[in-house]
C-alpha cells in the first residue's frame, strides 16, 4: 500500500535550558522524530526556527544538516525580512531511497509534505 502523503508528525517545541545544552540530548531527540519519521516512511522532517535564535538557526543548519524548506517564507517570497521564522527541512533515508533529489532546493509540487 502506498504511505498517506498526508501523515504528518509534530513535535510543536523542544526547549533546553542552558544548563543541559551542548551535551547531545537535542540532536538526540531530533534524530528519535527523523527515525520515527523515516519508520513510518515520512519523506522529510519540518521544523520552525526564530530568526533571532541565532543558536538555534545554527544547530539545525549546521550540525543536523537540514535546509530552508520551499515553504519557507524566505523562500516563497510571502513576506520576505518580515517575516521573524525559517522553516527547515531534513529528507528521510526512506525518502532518499525512493530517489527524490530535492530537498531545500527546487519545489517538489507536494510530494514531500
Amino acid at each position: 500500500t502506498s504511505p498517506n502523503p498526508y501523515v504528518k508528525i509534530l513535535g510543536y517545541e523542544v526547549q533546553l535550558e542552558s544548563r543541559v545544552r551542548r551535551k547531545g540530548l537535542g540532536k538526540f531527540l531530533i534524530q528519535i522524530l527523523q527515525l520515527i519519521a523515516n519508520s513510518i516512511q515520512m519523506k522529510k522532517v519540518m521544523l520552525t526556527v526564530f530568526k533571532h535564535n541565532h543558536g538555534a538557526y545554527q544547530f539545525f543548519r549546521e550540525a543536523l544538516q537540514f535546509e530552508i524548506d520551499d515553504t519557507s517564507p524566505s523562500m516563497s517570497g510571502c513576506c520576505g525580512d518580515d517575516c521573524t521564522y525559517e522553516i527547515l527541512s531534513r529528507r528521510t533515508k526512506h525518502a532518499e531511497a525512493l530517489g527524490h533529489s530535492h530537498g531545500g532546493g527546487g519545489h517538489c509540487g507536494g510530494c514531500c509534505h
